[in-house]
């Protein structure tokens, strides 16, 4: 009797457990994104991308950020109207989230196969704090419960499908999106391995916080010698930089990024910037400071409101945005590190786009 008063419970769990996973794993398909009620006339949103193009036709890469979640089922049914909305803005560099590794398949293959058609390069990216183990669960439980795929296995299984792909369709390189300042002892998601954790108290040498930029590092040099010729980009905050500066941590820099993979290595700085002065201001020390010529890129967040205060950037309207945009690739271009600029996520700038 007592086995059974603990067993059925142990069941309950894992059976929720299974659920609530098989929950996640379904990504719902959104119909529209817009009010249609408030949208603007076709002429006024074709004047507008024409308007963007002419902000940003002298950037070098004028990338642009896919999340499959905020995709609609028109963009799955019309993979290529998808890629002429993205051409109409003049972006020629795609960077196409996977936030789970289910995400490689047909829906994927398709928009590769239209971006192909289209000559529109494709990086796919991938989250460092998506893909690690963790433990779930009791000793029960856990082995119901399917392992995670970690970061290098993760990076392995898009070199496979990769390669499964025709030639004219394959991805232009890889971005890895790190995030060690993210598992804090707060994080119930902290990989399980770990025995360190980040923490105010913890700068300096050898501390934890440090040992986790380390532990990135060495799940970045595994990822590069996966990838063999493809390249590799690697997106990060746009304070570790200074905290390496500052002699908090002891890699961290753009220039310690790049050496991972000399030659095929860029940094993609994520500017958090409310505003354009503090955009500016967000990655001014990275630019100025790295020596390797068009080797970062700035990935510049969009608001999806006019009232967030922090982390992406706000405008007022449609002209406000586009004039912050040409302010803000006049003042990087300005830097010979200076590569490109990523604006994410792309549902975001068309809702800008539509707006009355």
């Amino acid at each position: 009797m007592f086995f059974l008063k603990n067993l059925i419970p142990a069941v309950l769990t894992t059976l929720f457990g299974l659920l609530l996973l098989a929950g996640c794993a379904s990504r719902e398909i959104k119909t529209r994104y817009f009010d249609s009620s408030r949208k603007a006339d076709s002429e006024t949103m074709r004047k507008r991308a024409e308007e963007f193009r002419t902000a940003t036709v002298s950037l070098a890469l004028s990338g642009v950020a896919l999340h499959p979640e905020l995709m609609t089922v028109d963009d799955d049914a019309d993979p290529d109207a998808l890629v002429a909305r993205l051409r109409g803005f003049g972006f020629n560099h795609v960077y196409y989230h996977i936030p789970l590794k289910s995400d490689l398949d047909g829906r994927l293959e398709n928009f590769l196969a239209a971006a192909g058609r289209a000559r529109l390069p494709v990086d796919l990216v991938i989250r460092q704090d998506a893909y690690f183990r963790v433990f779930r669960g009791g000793s029960l439980v856990r082995p119901l419960i399917p392992e995670k795929t970690t970061l290098p296995e993760m990076a392995e299984k898009i070199v496979d499908f990769n390669n499964g792909l025709p030639e004219t369709d394959r991805i232009a390189g890889l971005t890895v999106v790190v995030a060690p300042h993210e598992f804090t002892t707060a994080n119930v998601n902290r990989p399980k391995h770990l025995m360190y954790a980040w923490s105010p108290k913890t700068f300096g040498p050898g501390l934890d916080n440090d040992m986790l930029m380390k532990y990135t590092f060495n799940q970045l040099r595994e990822i590069a010698v996966l990838l063999g010729d493809l390249p590799l980009t690697v997106g990060v905050p746009d304070f570790y930089h200074q905290l390496a500066a500052e002699g908090k941590i002891s890699v961290g820099k753009v220039g310690d990024f790049l050496a991972i993979a000399p030659g095929r290595t860029r940094v993609l700085l994520q500017n958090s910037g409310n505003k354009a002065s503090e955009a500016v201001q967000a990655v001014n020390l990275e630019l100025q400071e790295t020596r390797q010529k068009e080797s970062v890129i700035v990935q510049l967040s969009l608001a999806n409101h006019t009232s967030v205060t922090a982390g992406a950037l706000r405008r007022r309207d449609w002209t406000d945005f586009t004039r912050n945009v040409q302010y803000l690739a006049g003042q990087w271009e300005k830097a010979p590190a200076f590569a490109g600029m990523v604006i994410d996520p792309f549902a975001f700038l068309e809702l800008i786009h539509q707006e009355e």
